[in-house]
């Protein structure tokens, strides 16, 4: 491999910090299914400790990446809606005469953490996201796509 072609430890720092972060989740839900919901909370602490890291380090070691970015969309993605969910409903749920509902409850939670990001990934070049109010001028000055082509995608 040439000294073109290597890939320096830095870019892959925040990304591995990242995977580390979806292990912790992984393990959150091991640990709740083994009825140690404690130790399961403190992993859902890691992962969000670990999150937060991730960020910091792709803006110190100034390694972000479009691949990074994704990763850490799903990492948040898994970490903040699927471990959550699995944990209330094994808790709070399972077994009960309740667990459909809290089923359907925990699939409602998911789908709508699934699809809130989309309006701001569609507009990722622009500090922009809809549900916070803006002013028009400081918006046209930031971003690179108006707001009527916020939603041209249908």
């Amino acid at each position: 491999m040439t000294q073109r072609n290597r890939i320096k430890l830095r870019h892959v720092v925040p990304s591995i910090v990242t995977v580390f972060a979806i292990c912790s989740g992984m393990t959150a839900i091991r640990m709740t299914l083994e009825g140690r919901l404690e130790t399961g909370l403190a992993f859902v602490l890691l992962a969000v400790f670990l999150d937060a890291a991730d960020g910091k380090l792709a803006r110190f070691l100034d390694s972000a990446s479009p691949f990074g970015a994704e990763l850490d969309t799903l990492a948040d993605f898994f970490n903040f809606g699927i471990v959550p969910g699995v944990l209330i409903y094994h808790t709070l749920y399972l077994g009960t005469p309740l667990a459909s509902l809290g089923w359907l409850s925990i699939l409602v939670l998911v789908v709508c953490l699934l699809v809130y990001p989309w309006p701001t990934l569609i507009l990722a070049d622009c500090v922009y996201l809809l549900s916070l109010p803006f002013s028009y001028r400081a918006h046209k000055k930031h971003c690179k796509v108006s707001p009527e082509h916020a939603h041209s995608a249908d």
